[in-house]
């Protein structure tokens, strides 16, 4: 019985590589590349600000604006190899692409950089969230596929390992909007919630 690989790439977003880290075991990898893309936002008070965030970023259903965004592409190289008795997976290597993009104000007003200082901190944390869970995810699809049971011929068992790759890559991508969803409903990144409206428009 023959040894049988493949190479499987679902994308959710897009990427850029920056730094690498690896997670081994006997049989099982994950890659985990990381990026930055950040763009400038140039404002003299709070008004300014979210102008040119509208105008620098998509507008999402419900008036909500992506100031920031994290992408991620998750994709597997995984073996079978045959046995005396059928075939098994032999390897996993998930590789977890991820790029997040933030916002850097460029201001000379000391006020507004404070409100800046105290609102990008819970920006960050909600896209170190996202990439939490992609990662999640990449760990998941490496103990699931190694768990899968013999098969009678490889070629079924790489049908089990990608049927169970793209399963997982649905899953995360559901836990990825039920999130956003969460964090949208409950206003904690909105910018109203930390820029107060009568200090909008000063110094």
């Amino acid at each position: 019985m023959l040894d049988r690989c493949a190479l499987l790439s679902i994308c959710r977003y897009g990427i850029s590589l920056a730094t690498a880290i690896t997670l081994q075991t006997a049989q099982a990898e994950i890659t985990v590349n990381d990026s930055r893309s950040d763009y400038a936002v140039h404002a003299a008070n709070a008004v300014d600000l979210s102008l040119a965030l509208k105008n620098t970023n998509r507008l999402r259903e419900g008036g909500m604006i992506e100031v920031a965004l994290t992408t991620s592409r998750l994709s597997a190289q995984m073996s079978a190899k045959g046995h005396e008795s059928g075939c098994r997976i032999d390897r996993v290597h998930i590789t977890a692409d991820v790029n997040i993009r933030m916002p850097t104000l460029q201001t000379s007003s000391p006020f507004l950089q404070a409100q800046w200082d105290y609102y990008y901190p819970h920006l960050l944390e909600h896209e170190m969230q996202h990439r939490a869970i992609t990662l999640a995810t990449a760990e998941q699809m490496e103990r699931e596929i190694l768990a899968l049971p013999d098969q009678n011929t490889c070629d079924d068992m790489m049908a089990d390992a990608d049927a169970t790759f793209k399963r997982l890559h649905q899953d995360g991508q559901r836990q990825q909007q039920l999130f956003d969803e969460a964090e949208y409903a409950s206003g904690r990144l909105d910018l109203n919630n930390f820029f107060r409206p009568e200090q909008r428009s000063g110094q």
